[in-house]
């Protein structure tokens, strides 16, 4: 025979629960277990637990804030942007360079060994800037 109640550790008289137990989510159930936390772990763990979730979603939330602001007030310049800005500064430096051998031969009337030793100089120093650049691009391995 089973009764419908059941007798408490106070002694009072309690009807039983069939079936699931009130707020019981099996997914929570099987998170805890994960965790290795028991059904009836203090409640304080739980809440600390959620202290520390809240304060962790505020401070990505203030970290996204501030990234924002220095987004919006441009202090703040994406790798992408700095890229384009650099190579197409980069590319008229070099086309301003490229023009100085040409410009000193017509000038100043220079033989043009001296003016092959004016290229390759640019073209050394032009190199070495590209060379420091490249410590800014992402090479995609693959």
């Amino acid at each position: 025979m089973h009764a419908d109640f059941e007798l408490d550790d106070s002694g009072f008289v309690s009807p039983i629960r069939r079936g699931r137990p009130k707020g019981y989510s099996p997914k929570k159930a099987a998170q805890m277990a994960a965790e290795g936390t028991a059904d009836g772990e203090d409640q304080t763990s739980l809440s600390v637990r959620k202290a520390k979730a809240a304060l962790n979603k505020m401070e990505a939330d203030a970290a996204n804030a501030w990234l924002k602001y220095k987004i919006d007030s441009k202090e703040y310049l994406s790798r992408a942007a700095f890229r384009e800005a650099s190579a197409t500064l980069q590319a008229e430096l070099a086309q301003g360079l490229r023009s100085v051998p040409d410009t000193l031969e017509r000038k100043f009337n220079l033989p043009p060994e001296v003016v092959q030793r004016v290229q390759e100089a640019i073209d050394a120093a032009l190199n070495s800037v590209a060379q420091g650049l490249e410590l800014f691009v992402e090479r995609d391995e693959g």
